[in-house]
């Protein structure tokens, strides 16, 4: 479902601006977890733990950019490397 070419143009592509658009895509949120009897038991358990999760990090740790000896920020590259399961 979440790769439909008809509700998410270019769904291989990370593209945040899609959901900018007036006509948005499904939310995934509707369909990850399943429909009706066979709906996961553990959906509200899994959002709430999320939440908690993200808000405890956010509130516990000061994130930021790294510094260097000149006190110049530090950005780090944004390069993917998958890595291999063996």
């Amino acid at each position: 479902m979440s790769r439909d070419e008809k509700e998410y143009p270019r769904p291989d592509k990370f593209d945040p601006s899609r959901w900018l658009d007036d006509k948005k895509p499904l939310d995934p949120r509707a369909f990850v977890f399943g429909y009706g009897r066979r709906i996961c038991p553990g959906l509200h358990i899994a959002q709430s733990g999320i939440w908690i999760v993200i808000a405890s990090v956010l509130s516990t740790f000061n994130i930021k950019k790294r510094k260097n000896s000149l006190g110049e920020d530090i950005t780090p590259p944004l390069e993917f490397q998958p890595t291999l399961a063996r």
